[in-house]
């Protein structure tokens, strides 16, 4: 499992009731915190790409700097302990997501993530064997993160209609304060397992494209991904969305990622500044090879990051002409209007 800072965003396949009163979200929360789960390996019907959209969605997060937890194929204890070890790492002010990719099944209106040890036969069985989702959000928000996400891709096709209140597709969620939910497809529909590079679910392909977009803010990212596709399914499949959020957030910022890039190369910089000094001083040949071996390591890594900071500042020059084209298009229109009325 791998630790990086998480969003709690709520993604579910199933549109949100009404939403209570807003939390202003700030652009820049201190931390970005993700718990990613994935599950492929059903007795009575596996997936195919769960995992494989888990996987990819972890390290899309990473590289916009999230600290995640990475779980797949994972049994209800598993699913526990990890969503027990996330809720402790969140602070008040961090931005906390929570993504699923995997079955899931609705119970009297209320949403359960099925794990891979799932065997229950009746409806009280089901509520022990799954996780509610609810709880999931409930916690996350009880933390005094500044943003929660919930991403639920978990409204496939589903085996799992042996209770008597077991519903197709997922239930309407209510967006609480300062959270974002978003659901793979509409309320009791469902979402499809194949997208168009056979590697990724329809809805998790275009967020993944999203995600790569520099400067989308974090409403106007889920509106592309909801374009996309419904445009690959012919119509089949809309996600949905609900937002409490005043605000914004980017996921992909150019510039913060280029700040955060430059302060990490002033200590590489420093450490290869004091390993040089450490190799004029070596006693031996043995620790001057030890030596150049941890410089040479460091050398490869701040090239690395120099070449970023290079990418990443064209990226933000790019971002700013957009932002100024759009602008100018703006106000052309609103030019327009104004002479229409005159």
């Amino acid at each position: 499992m791998n630790f990086r800072a998480a969003i709690p965003v709520l993604l579910l396949c199933a549109a949100a009731a009404q939403t209570p009163p807003a939390r202003r979200v700030s652009p820049t929360p201190s931390r970005r915190l993700a718990l990613v789960v994935g599950n492929n390996a059903y007795p009575r019907m596996p997936l195919t790409n769960a995992v494989n959209d888990a996987r990819a969605v972890d390290s899309a997060l990473q590289s916009l700097g999230f600290s995640t937890i990475l779980l797949t194929d994972a049994p209800l204890r598993d699913l526990d302990s990890a969503v027990d070890r996330f809720i402790a790492s969140i602070q008040p002010g961090d931005a906390a997501l929570f993504y699923y990719s995997g079955h899931g099944i609705q119970l009297e209106g209320e949403n359960y993530l099925i794990p891979t040890n799932y065997a229950a036969e009746d409806e009280a069985e089901a509520k022990y064997q799954a996780y509610a989702a609810g709880r999931i959000h409930d916690r996350m928000l009880s933390t005094g993160a500044h943003l929660t996400v919930l991403i639920l891709d978990a409204c496939r096709n589903n085996p799992y209609h042996s209770a008597k209140s077991a519903t197709r597709g997922l239930a309407p969620m209510t967006a609480a304060k300062g959270s974002l939910i978003v659901f793979a497809t509409a309320p009791g529909a469902e979402a499809s397992d194949l997208g168009a590079t056979k590697d990724n679910g329809l809805f998790t392909g275009f967020l993944l494209d999203a995600l790569r977009q520099p400067g989308l803010s974090i409403e106007p990212l889920f509106s592309r991904v909801r374009q996309s596709v419904v445009e690959a399914s012919n119509g089949k499949q809309v996600p949905w969305t609900g937002s409490s959020l005043i605000g914004d957030f980017v996921f992909n910022d150019p510039s913060a990622r280029s700040a955060d890039i430059r302060a990490r190369l002033e200590r590489e910089e420093a450490d290869l500044r004091q390993l040089q000094e450490q190799n004029l001083k070596a006693k031996s040949a043995e620790e001057k090879r030890a030596n150049d071996r941890k410089q040479q390591e460091i050398e490869a890594r701040i090239r690395l990051d120099r070449e970023e900071v290079e990418s990443l500042s064209a990226a933000s020059e790019r971002q700013r002409e957009l932002q100024r084209q759009m602008e100018e298009l703006a106000k052309k229109n609103g030019q327009q209007e104004l002479a229409r009325k005159a």
